[in-house]
């Protein structure tokens, strides 16, 4: 009750003096989130450079006696379609059936010195030639020599040109027993991916009927 109440303060309102400054402070900020998104630009640059490049695919078809089941050959040849469907200008295709021995369809060097509007048809003839055999399965081996195709093809090309994404593309049903052996020590290069297209039977085993003619020394 002695105090005398201090007189009310006069403020006055805030303005934007330092434009300049506000715009740099804006910049800083707009630059610092960039750097961030930095990963997610440079993804999108690389796919779009992949685009450019293209695709190195090895198709991987099982041709041995397990193939020979009801409807799996047809599955096979079907997923076959389905990729050389996809496949683009700049893709370069490789196509193998096995067994126990590898046999080459199109190799990387038929595909590219095939016109572009007729490397998809030519590999279906191919494909077309073959059918599944008595042999056993050697996916091991199988493997391997997409692999080595696939070093081949960079080998060829060279440190200049680039090969793009390298894949190989496992068409099978994925029989127990398949040797692998091959496998065994083998350096896979990190950079090739492989995908595994598995084709299924409605019969649960893999056992086949074959005639065989009795010879006169027979019991």
């Amino acid at each position: 009750m002695f105090l005398q109440p201090p007189p009310p303060r006069l403020t006055k309102k805030k303005r934007l003096e330092n434009w300049p400054l506000l715009l740099l402070r804006a910049a800083a900020l707009i630059l610092l989130a960039l750097a961030f998104a930095r990963p997610f630009l440079r993804s999108e640059s690389a796919a779009d450079a992949d685009a450019a490049i293209g695709r190195s695919t090895v198709i991987l078809v099982d041709s041995s006696a397990s193939m020979r089941r009801e409807g799996l050959w047809q599955q096979a040849t079907q997923r076959v379609d389905a990729l050389l469907g996809d496949v683009t200008e700049t893709d370069r295709v490789a196509m193998f059936a096995f067994d126990q021995q590898v046999t080459p369809l199109i190799t990387f060097d038929r595909w590219s010195q095939t016109p572009i509007g007729d490397r998809a048809t030519i590999a279906k003839e191919e494909l077309g030639n073959v059918s599944p055999t008595w042999s056993a399965t050697d996916v091991g081996g199988a493997l391997v020599r997409a692999s080595d195709a696939l070093e081949e093809l960079a080998a060829s090309r060279g440190r200049e040109q680039s090969i793009g994404r390298r894949r190989i593309v496992l068409i099978s049903d994925m029989q127990r027993g398949a040797a692998i052996d091959a496998l065994r020590g083998y350096d896979w290069h990190s950079e090739v991916e492989l995908e595994v297209a598995q084709v299924t039977s409605d019969k649960p085993t893999n056992a086949t009927v074959q005639w065989v003619r009795a010879t006169s020394g027979d019991g």
